[in-house]
C-alpha cells in the first residue's frame, strides 16, 4: 500500500511539477528510419532517498535528432534536475548518435550508441557513453539489451569504467498500444568491485502507446507518430532511490 501511495506521488508530481516530465531512462533501440526527424521530452520523478542514494528528485531530458541515412542517427540533448530542496539546473548538454548494422537474421537487430555529455555547472562532470543496442524478436515481442560503458573526464571525473544496462521485455497487446518491463542499472569504476550497496538497480512495469498524427509529407511518405511511455521503477539497493516514476513524450 505504501509503495503504491508513493508511485501515484511520484507520477502526479511530475504531471503538475512543469516543466519536470522527464528522463534519464530510456532503452535504446536499434530502429532508425531514413529521413526521419524525431523530438522527445523524457522527465523522472523520484521518492524516498535511501541513504546511499543521489537526492535527484526530478530530471528531464530535451533531444532532437535526424536520421540522415537508414542506418545512421544523430541528435542532441539538453538535461535539466533538480535535487531535494534546492532549484531547477542545467545539468549537461550532449551530442549522440546511432548506428545500425542491420539484422544478421530474423529476430535479431543490432545497433551502437555513442554520446558524448558536456557539464553546464560546476558539480557535474564531462561523459563519454557508447555501447551495443542488442534486439530479439519483433514488433509484436520483443527483448531489447543496452549494456553502455560510461567514461568521465575533465572536472570532477572518477577513476575507471562505469558500467550502466537498460533492459526491456515488450509485447504488443493491441494496435498502438504494448505492455512491457524495463530495468535500468549502474555500477561505477568496475575494476574496483563496487558493493551493491553503492551500485543503483531499479525495475518496474511500463505501458507503450503510439498514434498516428497529421498526415504523410507526399506520396508514399512517412507517417508522423506520436508515442507516450509511463512507467515505475521500484529501487532494489540502498543507492536507488525507493520510487521513480517515468513519462516520456517523442513525435
Amino acid at each position: 500500500m505504501h509503495r503504491m501511495r508513493a508511485v501515484t506521488l511520484s507520477i502526479l508530481m511530475m504531471a503538475t511539477a512543469a516543466p519536470a516530465l522527464a528522463g534519464t531512462f530510456e532503452v535504446k533501440t536499434p530502429d532508425i528510419t531514413q529521413g526521419q526527424t524525431s523530438f522527445s521530452w523524457n522527465s523522472a520523478a523520484q521518492n524516498g532517498f535511501p541513504a546511499n542514494a543521489d537526492p535527484t528528485r526530478y530530471s528531464t531530458e530535451l533531444g532532437l535528432g535526424y536520421s540522415p541515412t537508414s542506418w545512421f542517427f544523430i541528435g542532441g540533448k539538453v538535461n535539466f534536475d533538480q535535487a531535494v530542496d534546492e532549484h531547477w539546473k542545467t545539468s549537461t548538454v550532449g551530442v549522440e548518435s546511432q548506428v545500425r548494422f542491420g539484422k544478421a537474421r530474423p529476430g535479431f537487430d543490432f545497433g551502437w550508441y555513442t554520446s558524448v555529455d558536456a557539464r553546464v555547472n560546476n558539480q557535474e562532470t564531462n561523459t563519454f557513453t557508447f555501447g551495443p543496442i542488442i534486439q530479439f524478436g519483433d514488433d509484436k515481442l520483443s527483448l531489447t539489451l543496452n549494456p553502455f560503458f560510461l567514461k568521465t573526464f575533465g572536472e570532477n571525473r572518477t577513476d575507471g569504467i562505469d558500467f550502466s544496462y537498460g533492459v526491456m521485455a515488450k509485447r504488443e497487446i493491441k494496435e498502438g498500444m504494448s505492455i512491457g518491463i524495463e530495468a535500468y542499472g549502474t555500477v561505477s569504476d568496475l575494476g574496483s568491485g563496487t558493493p551493491i550497496a553503492f551500485q543503483e538497480h531499479r525495475i518496474g512495469p511500463v505501458l507503450y502507446f503510439e498514434r498516428d498524427v497529421g498526415s504523410p509529407r507526399n506520396k508514399g511518405g512517412q507517417q508522423p507518430k506520436a508515442t507516450l511511455d509511463i512507467g515505475a521503477y521500484f529501487g532494489m539497493t540502498e543507492a536507488t532511490p525507493d520510487v521513480t516514476g517515468k513519462v516520456k513524450l517523442g513525435v
